[in-house]
């Protein structure tokens, strides 16, 4: 089950953007965040292409 983390500033899905920017700027355009279990704490990242997947940039 996907569970959303509301907070002052949005859900982390809805922050991923921001969140991603800030490790690296291009992060944001080439992986997707598609969902975030609060009961682990996982985040389900979907990268652009399967090249971009294994890839260390």
């Amino acid at each position: 089950m996907n569970h959303l983390v509301e907070g002052q500033g949005g859900s982390v899905l809805d922050r991923w953007p921001d969140i991603a920017a800030a490790v690296a700027p291009q992060l944001p355009s080439r992986v997707a965040a598609v969902a975030f279990h609060q009961e682990t704490g996982q985040l389900d990242l979907r990268p652009d292409s399967p090249a971009y997947a294994t890839s260390s940039d």
